[in-house]
Parts: structure tokens; C-alpha cells; sequence
């Protein structure tokens, strides 16, 4: 390889990463509260609940809410979902720890009236 071919691949890459990460939406009047089953991570198999409440506390119903797991370190494939509406307010996902490691699991999507949202959280998931 030239070194014009690498110095375009590494152009390439910093570009396409870049554009990874969206614009957090304004969660001001709103509330993502994230459950796991098992509460503390361990690899294998997890359900999270994810809650939604308006500034007053009411659930959040008839949201479209998506779901983004990563790693904190480069190399592995993101998991990804659409959350299933299960009870006022609260969405389901089932989720695969495929790792033990650093995690962030984000959280986002669109009320019933289009207005959007977005959380990550943290987690450490052990063996």
C-alpha cells in the first residue's frame, strides 16, 4: 500500500466514526429510567425495562424507543433493537452481554408527538 492509500483509509475511518454519535435531544421533559434483569451485568443473557415519564411523572406510552449497545473499546459489533411496548410507560428488550468489559447502552427515540429523546448508561459487566 502507498502511503497515499493509507493516509485515505485513515480518512475514511475517522469520518465514518465521526458521524457515528448523534446530537443528544433535549430530555428536559422527560424522564429514562433503564431496569436489568439480572440487576448487576454478568455475560449472557439480560432483559432491560426501560420506563419513560413525562415532567409529571405519567408514563410515556406509544413511544418508539430504540436501543444501541457498545463496548467502550473498538473491535466489537454493536447489538441493536426496537424496544417492545409492554405496560404504561415501560418498553422491553431482550439483550446478550457478549463481552465482559465496559458498556454503554443508549437509549433513544420519539414520543407519540415526534419529539425526541436520548440517554446513555453506563455499565460494567462481570464474568
Amino acid at each position: 500500500m502507498t502511503k497515499v492509500s493509507i493516509t485515505l483509509i485513515c480518512v475514511l475511518v475517522f469520518a465514518i466514526v465521526g458521524c457515528r454519535q448523534n446530537t443528544p435531544a433535549n430530555n428536559a421533559n422527560l424522564t429514562i429510567e433503564l431496569v436489568s434483569d439480572p440487576p448487576i451485568p454478568a455475560m449472557g443473557q439480560s432483559t432491560f425495562i426501560i420506563q419513560l415519564k413525562d415532567s409529571e411523572g405519567q408514563p410515556i406510552t406509544d413511544a418508539t424507543v430504540n436501543l444501541r449497545g457498545d463496548m467502550t473499546h473498538a473491535g466489537m459489533q454493536p447489538e441493536f433493537g426496537t424496544l417492545l411496548g409492554i405496560d404504561e410507560g415501560q418498553y422491553r428488550y431482550d439483550f446478550t452481554w457478549s463481552m465482559v468489559g465496559d458498556w454503554v447502552i443508549t437509549v433513544a427515540g420519539t414520543t407519540a408527538d415526534g419529539t425526541p429523546f436520548e440517554q446513555r448508561f453506563e455499565r460494567q459487566v462481570n464474568r
